[in-house]
């Protein structure tokens, strides 16, 4: 694991208004953003996997699909989730251009139906990391015809955890250059006025795109796929009343 600390810190004079006087009094304050990183081994495999068949009918093109996906639901025999992200019909119209100059006859550009397309698009999770080529090779076997991308993931779990203990540490380097801060400036810390946190994380993502209709053939999916690590941030800005 690795990690990073940055902070940063300002003094500021404030006046504040005492309840039942006439007079304000200066209140300074020390202002401290924590900020702890650690880069996370992740625990999930996750691919967009998308069945595409196309037919002058609707009826033919959604057959088509069902056979298809029926298939790429059953080719994954390790511990997996599969589950519809999305699933359309819709009709494919080709644009008709007039490319004649003769004006004898009037021209109308226009789109022409052709058929029609249905999309089967689902979201595959596993937690066996080093077998995400073996599904994704055997999606494109079962007839899949697209994998759009793959992204290593936490876990909810996984996620939940490593947000405490990066707040904690973050919270930890915050009061540490407070302190150091207070002493350095000659002043005495008093007790956080308030605080606040912010959590950041961005799955590792990968634009991998898999296309059977670009040329592209199962031996050609990658069969074995490594995981990098994921970052996940935290920070904590504390003001405090200092003397």
């Amino acid at each position: 694991m690795i990690l990073l600390l940055v902070a940063s810190s300002a003094i500021y004079t404030a006046k504040a208004a005492t309840s039942g006087v006439d007079s304000e009094e200066e209140k300074r304050t020390l202002y401290v953003n924590g900020v702890y990183t650690a880069s996370v081994d992740p625990d999930t495999f996750v691919a967009i996997v998308t069945v595409e068949t196309q037919a002058a009918k609707a009826a033919d093109a959604q057959k088509a699909n069902a056979d298809i996906s029926a298939r790429v639901e059953k080719a994954v025999k390790f511990t997996n989730k599969l589950s519809t992200v999305s699933y359309t019909i819709q009709p494919v119209y080709e644009w008709q251009r007039c490319v004649d100059s003769d004006y004898r006859y009037p021209c109308t550009e226009k789109p022409i139906l052709v058929g029609y397309k249905a999309v089967h698009t689902y979201k595959f999770e596993t937690k066996e990391l080093k077998r995400g080529g073996e599904a994704l090779d055997a999606f494109v076997t079962a007839g899949a015809t697209n994998i759009n991308s793959i992204t290593f993931e936490l876990s909810p779990e996984l996620q939940t955890k490593v947000q405490l203990e990066a707040l904690e540490n973050a919270a930890k380097n915050a009061k540490t250059k407070a302190v150091v801060i207070a002493k350095g400036s000659e002043v005495t810390l008093g007790k956080p006025i308030s605080i606040s946190e912010g959590y950041y994380y961005v799955p590792m993502r990968y634009d991998y795109a898999y296309d059977m209709k670009a040329g592209g053939a199962a031996e050609s999916a990658p069969t074995n796929i490594i995981p990098g690590q994921v970052d996940v941030s935290a920070s904590v800005s504390v003001t405090y009343e200092i003397f």
